[in-house]
């Protein structure tokens, strides 16, 4: 039981508008190497596409997903500019302009969504199976794009 309480936040991002409300589940414990690799694992497996971008135009709930530049790409089709939209509130709004951030996209081909999000540790463990070294890759990246 624990092991699937531990995950479920990653486990989240998998789910593409499975729920209209969105729960994080804190755990005082916190999960082992082999289950952060496997989430990673599972994150990486199911995203449409995993990019390093920055937003250039914010979202309009409702009305306009944000644009994003696209400046690497992991996963996915490539793509110069990508919208992110909206869907439900387990999706992450880019409502900050010129934000950057690594975005674990889900859905596509015209409009894209960032899922709920992962804490610091399944963050680096997905930074690991890509090969990229945030700090040395993409320096303004503060974090992946999701509520922490």
């Amino acid at each position: 039981m624990r092991t699937s309480l531990l995950l479920l936040p990653l486990l989240a991002l998998l789910a593409p508008g499975a729920a209209q409300a969105c729960t994080m589940v804190a755990n005082p414990h916190p999960p082992t190497a082999a289950q952060l690799q496997a989430a990673a694992r599972q994150v990486v497996d199911h995203a449409a596409a995993i990019i390093d971008g920055e937003v250039i135009r914010a979202v309009v709930p409702g009305r306009t997903p944000a644009l994003v530049r696209v400046h690497r790409q992991f996963t996915g089709p490539p793509r110069a500019e990508v919208e992110v939209g909206i869907l439900t509130s387990c999706d992450v709004p880019l409502v900050r302009l010129g934000e950057r951030a690594r975005m674990i996209l889900t859905g596509g081909p015209d409009v894209w969504f960032i899922r709920m999000g992962m804490g610091a540790a399944e963050a680096a463990a997905v930074d690991r199976l890509l090969g990229s070294d945030r700090t040395r890759d993409w320096p303004y990246v503060q974090g992946m794009v999701v509520p922490q």
